[in-house]
């Protein structure tokens, strides 16, 4: 029982490594310097070749409707939704967070974010959700969207400006 168990497992993890790249660990640190480096200097432009769009923003709970952001959008909404907060008036809890942690907390987490499954590989880190695309590495698919999630959606549809 025990070798087929071990044979089940070394083919689930060379399945779900070969979804995730040859390395996955080394490629997802790699991302998440340059993204998080990117995302302290704020230039719209370059932050948005981490992402897949259309990027889903979730809330923190099962039943909050998710929502869709297309590129366009992203780049518009960017500065107050990831930099400033939706409010104004504050730093948003994305910028505070990528600011204040350190790269060894960002270390840790990323050995332990990597959830291989058959043909995907997805990783978690902090509100982040990650997908490998074969063509592109490592992108942002989702987010959580953990603080005020109702006053970010009544924003995402009356943005004040």
């Amino acid at each position: 029982m025990e070798k087929i168990y071990a044979a089940i497992t070394a083919f689930a993890l060379s399945v779900s490594a070969h979804a995730c790249g040859s390395n996955p660990t080394d490629s997802l640190s790699g991302f998440w310097v340059d993204f998080r480096s990117a995302s302290l200097k704020g230039n719209v432009q370059d932050i948005s070749r981490y992402y897949s769009f259309p990027l889903v923003i979730k809330g923190p709970y099962h039943d909050d409707k998710p929502t869709r952001l297309s590129k366009t959008t992203f780049a518009k909404e960017y500065n107050s939704i990831f930099r400033s907060g939706i409010e104004g008036n504050e730093k948003s809890t994305f910028l505070k967070d990528l600011e204040e942690k350190p790269m060894g907390y960002w270390q840790n987490k990323i050995k332990k974010a990597i959830m291989p499954t058959p043909g995907v590989c997805f990783a978690r880190i902090d509100d982040y959700v990650l997908a490998w695309e074969s063509r592109s590495g490592w992108k942002v698919k989702e987010i959580y969207y953990n603080a005020d999630y109702d006053i970010l959606m009544n924003y995402l549809k009356n943005p004040s400006r």
